[in-house]
């Protein structure tokens, strides 16, 4: 017996992380969002072609390189031009965890602030 699967389907992205949308999708017909059995969606992680988005001046500025890759990492949602902005904060968070992991190392500087009496 002979099994027909794709030889290249392991390297098909699969998602990392499932999430549930703070809205329960409630609020989106759909034309917009395909609900699951369970609920949870799933979430891809970011293609090279998904960060190169991000990185073109002209997609951001108008919001279309943001709906790009929410559509190439969350298959479920099909136009996130209308989602609601709690649910999109939540599907932005999940790509950068399926891409980069659930930490996150950021440097920064805390100022030296002088109070009136270390000034006497």
């Amino acid at each position: 017996m002979t099994e027909n699967t794709n030889p290249l389907g392991k390297y098909y992205r699969q998602p990392q992380i499932y999430i549930k949308l703070p809205s329960k999708g409630k609020y989106y017909t759909a034309d917009v969002f395909t609900p699951t059995e369970t609920g949870e969606i799933p979430v891809l992680p970011m293609t090279a072609k998904d960060e190169l988005a991000f990185k073109t001046p002209d997609a951001m500025m108008n919001g279309q390189a943001t709906v790009d890759v929410i559509k190439s990492c969350v298959p479920d949602i099909k136009d996130p031009w209308k989602m609601v902005n709690y649910d999109t904060d939540t599907v932005l968070l999940a790509i950068r965890i399926a891409t980069y992991g659930e930490t996150m190392d950021i440097t920064y500087t805390v100022p030296v602030i002088m109070n009136h009496c270390q000034q006497q």
